[in-house]
């Protein structure tokens, strides 16, 4: 699983929790006309904001796991396709049934059928008129490695000759393995979606237009100056506090 970084809109978080505990400590002198961005509704998006974290938090990690446990649970299918067939082969099944089971391993383990054209070959092709556009056989998405997967334990189950004394090999044990596989997938699935939300929860707490947590924090340093002046020690404390959108 590639790294997520969350680092940036922490930042914002940790940032706007300073600015807030600095607008406390202002006291009376703190007034502004727009309740936005009176003390009482920044300790309220304050909260809000922390809440939105935590909850990525949470669910970042049950993400994480369910990713762990997919990989774990694929781990073995390109090794246990070749194995079933092998077992395939050696048995008297036809030319044909052993050649549909061979292009679904192909497919299961990313492989083309077709290899790709070298270089010289795509030279030779289009000094002969002949365009070539070569599109990606591979189908190594977990989706597919399912589907693949089941599309070749149905075409076993429709060979005779198919009957291995191997216990992990024999069908009731592939099609247990294979749905585990599409349960694991989906756990993955909902997972993200579970993640996708918390994520546009936060979005939008922090980087809403005028609303958002970026765009108050920057309206409440504006007004801090504006009673104080830009060169008063109470502006300074809040002046290097920097807020971003983070994509």
């Amino acid at each position: 699983m590639s790294s997520v970084n969350e680092t940036g809109h922490n930042r914002n978080v940790v940032h706007f929790e300073i600015l807030v505990s600095f607008v406390a400590s202002l006291g009376p002198s703190y007034n502004p006309s727009r309740a936005a961005i009176a003390l009482p509704a920044l300790q309220a998006l304050l909260l809000q904001a922390r809440e939105t974290i935590k909850n990525i938090d949470i669910i970042l990690a049950s993400y994480s796991i369910a990713v762990d446990s997919r990989e774990q649970t694929f781990a073995p299918l390109r090794t246990l396709s070749t194995r079933v067939l092998n077992s395939l082969r050696s048995t008297e099944s036809s030319f044909y049934m052993d050649n549909s089971a061979r292009s679904l391993v192909r497919k299961i383990q990313g492989r083309r059928v077709k290899p790709r054209l070298t270089d010289a070959e795509k030279k030779v092709l289009a000094e002969q008129g002949v365009t070539v556009v070569e599109k990606s056989s591979a189908q190594t998405g977990y989706d597919y490695q399912v589907e693949n997967f089941s599309k070749l334990i149905g075409l076993l189950a429709n060979i005779p000759e198919y009957a291995p004394n191997e216990p992990d090999l024999q069908l009731n044990a592939l099609s247990a393995y294979q749905a585990n596989l599409e349960i694991k997938n989906k756990e993955v699935i909902v997972a993200k979606v579970d993640l996708d939300n918390a994520r546009a929860a936060r979005n939008h707490v922090l980087y809403t237009h005028i609303t958002g947590l970026v765009d108050i924090a920057y309206d409440v340093k504006v007004y801090i100056k504006s009673v104080f002046g830009a060169r008063n020690s109470h502006y300074k404390q809040i002046s290097s506090l920097v807020f971003k959108v983070v994509k």
